[in-house]
């Protein structure tokens, strides 16, 4: 996030308010994930009800990665490689996409159980049978590449995109909230929309328990064949919605926890005479 504050975050501080926001996040827009998950597994959804929070254990858990890893790399990279901690519009990408991918590996599993849960319910226990009856442990894992390349786009694009919408609306919308929860939405659904492709083909293996999916490419391959290459878009409206209303609310999940968490998060400064 490119929100500004008096006080620096540490890289333990960068990593609990990551995984605070996202927590939040993930609370307030599980049914939109869940919805989106739906359509892009063309599973039909049943009448609105508490199925619709399913996988909200495991996206909460998958905080840890999910927000907590992005948050504190990015700080780290402002820091020691590009040693500033106000990126350039070029480095705020590049950053994205590199956390995007680097935290591909550990958010999967973390993913494989959530999207398991959404579409066939049970337990958590039972989830995990499921997945580990299909390849083992390694079934945790299948959807890394398309997870990479989802929150590569995701990540460049939010990080990236989000100062150009804040700056257009500068002299039109003065309040900072409103202009940032504005640029949020506009650049999350933005991201949720062309990240659509890769979002489908994650969805289509995370829920395959025989084999049907078992490798990215020929998952890509198998819905344009089948379905038309138009088909890899499938669900991109529902999830370009989530995708707005998880970067909304975890901007707001930000801006409640950045200045409110222990002292341990903070720089330690020296004051000069």
């Amino acid at each position: 996030m490119s929100i500004q504050s008096d006080r620096p975050l540490n890289a333990a501080g960068n990593f609990a308010l990551g995984v605070g926001a996202d927590i939040f996040s993930v609370l307030a827009t599980q049914p939109l994930d869940t919805a989106a998950t739906y359509v892009m597994s063309q599973k039909g959804m049943p009448s609105f009800g508490p199925w619709l929070w399913r996988g909200a254990a495991a996206n909460c858990s998958g905080a840890f990665v999910q927000g907590g890893v992005p948050f504190m790399v990015n700080g780290l990279i402002a820091e020691h490689f590009f040693k500033t901690q106000h990126m350039s519009q070029g480095q705020l990408v590049a950053n994205g996409i590199f956390t995007g991918l680097i935290s591909a590996g550990a958010i999967a599993p973390f993913e494989r159980v959530a999207k398991l849960h959404q579409l066939y319910g049970g337990s958590i226990y039972s989830v995990c049978e499921r997945s580990i009856a299909e390849n083992g442990m390694r079934s945790f894992f299948k959807a890394a590449g398309p997870i990479a390349l989802r929150d590569s786009v995701v990540f460049g694009t939010f990080f990236g995109g989000r100062r150009v919408v804040e700056n257009q609306l500068e002299s039109y919308v003065p309040h900072v909230g409103l202009r940032e929860s504005i640029a949020s939405i506009t650049t999350g659904v933005f991201a949720g929309a062309i990240s659509a492709p890769a979002a489908r083909v994650n969805v289509l293996m995370q829920g395959d328990t025989v084999g049907a999916y078992p490798t990215m490419a020929q998952t890509f391959r198998s819905v344009v064949q089948q379905e038309g290459v138009q088909s890899l878009f499938k669900g991109a409206g529902a999830r370009a919605g989530f995708m707005g209303g998880y970067y909304v609310t975890l901007a707001i999940g930000y801006n409640m926890l950045r200045n409110n968490l222990p002292g341990i998060f903070y720089k330690t400064t020296v004051s000069s005479q």
